[in-house]
């Protein structure tokens, strides 16, 4: 491979995860902070690319009720982004009022990838697994 070839690649990344009542009662400078580390877990843990650095420009946004739905604002609105909090916003219709949150977790993450494919898209260049 041609080094050359290595790009950096910023995408938005959207994950929708339950967050405890406890979590939900904190100031809101906490409850975001609480919630960095189950975002960024899950990225890295469904992507098959290494990220390169920290996630930039994160944002959260809470759900109490299944009607809070209409306040969350997506910074990528495509169906899968919308279904995604729209199952989420389902799902709290099945609990108990108060005794759940459910966190929209945006931000932007940098991937290496390889532009050499023969489909035109990117691909992955490796794992950093493969590198140690």
């Amino acid at each position: 491979m041609n080094m050359s070839d290595i790009v950096r690649d910023p995408t938005d990344e959207l994950v929708v995860f339950a967050v405890p009542q406890e979590a939900m009662q904190l100031r809101p400078d906490l409850r975001d902070d609480y919630c960095y580390w189950p975002m960024v877990s899950t990225i890295a843990a469904q992507s098959p690319l290494p990220l390169l650095g920290p996630v930039h420009e994160p944002t959260y946004q809470y759900m109490t009720r299944p009607d809070d739905l209409h306040g969350i604002e997506l910074r990528h609105p495509c169906a899968r982004c919308r279904a995604s909090v729209e199952r989420a916003a389902q799902a709290l219709a099945g609990v108990e009022p108060g005794t759940l949150g459910i966190c929209v977790a945006q931000c932007v993450v940098v991937y290496l990838r390889d532009i050499q494919t023969l489909d035109g898209r990117f691909s992955p260049i490796m794992r950093l697994a493969d590198t140690v």
